[in-house]
């Protein structure tokens, strides 16, 4: 008998659960035109837009340029505020286009996505990128071309742009740097002539380079 009475309590419990279920969707279809919270198929979509890195600057007339879009049928690009570029999304949510057509110096595009079926549409934030294609300036204010010397190792410093990411090498190894474009390094030499190369490279992979001689004598 007590077995028989948890069994029955089981069934009542399961019952009465089922029926609250079912009258709660009942009662959301009828007040919210046929749909309900469980109604998975119905939820509203997720509309983004993802470009992979760009760079920070460059120096190529031309800037390729994709992502991956959520739900979204077609990517507009913007150039510095003007339509530019068109492109389809195709079947895993990609999308890729080379852009042209920028200034020198500072530039900016974003995108904006559109849903075909619901009409929506999704913008991106605004991106910038710098396009230079001058070369770097070089001046060494010492030693000088041709001069002669009894030290074994010599300072070597001048000045380039101050613009960040600019990055100096003498006799290819790294040298600081600082915010007003001025470097120096220290530079072994052999006994004889010497030719230094000094190598300057800015952000947006322009070079320009510089080579002195020095003669070491004891």
């Amino acid at each position: 008998m007590i077995v028989g009475g948890l069994v029955m309590g089981w069934f009542l419990l399961t019952s009465g659960f089922s029926f609250l279920i079912n009258s709660s969707v009942f009662v959301g279809n009828l007040f919210g035109g046929g749909r309900s919270e469980y109604d998975f198929g119905t939820a509203p979509k997720f509309y983004n837009i993802e470009f992979d890195e760009v760079p920070a600057a460059t120096n190529s007339a031309s800037l390729q340029v994709s992502g991956i879009a959520e739900n979204l049928d077609e990517i507009t690009i913007y150039v510095n505020g003007s339509r530019s570029k068109k492109i389809k999304v195709d079947s895993e949510g990609k999308f890729s286009t080379v852009l042209s057509n920028y200034d020198q110096g500072t530039n900016t595009f974003y995108a904006i996505g559109r849903n075909d079926k619901t009409k929506q549409n999704k913008k991106t934030e605004i991106i910038s990128f710098l396009y230079k294609t001058a070369k770097p300036t070089i001046e060494i204010s010492e030693p000088s071309d041709g001069s002669r010397t009894p030290r074994d190792e010599i300072k070597v410093s001048g000045k380039t742009d101050p613009e960040e990411d600019m990055t100096v090498r003498v006799q290819g190894a790294l040298t600081t740097v600082d915010a007003s474009g001025n470097f120096q390094s220290f530079v072994r030499l052999k006994e004889g002539e010497n030719k230094i190369k000094i190598t300057v490279t800015d952000a947006a992979g322009n070079t320009e380079e510089k080579e002195i001689t020095v003669h070491y004598e004891k």
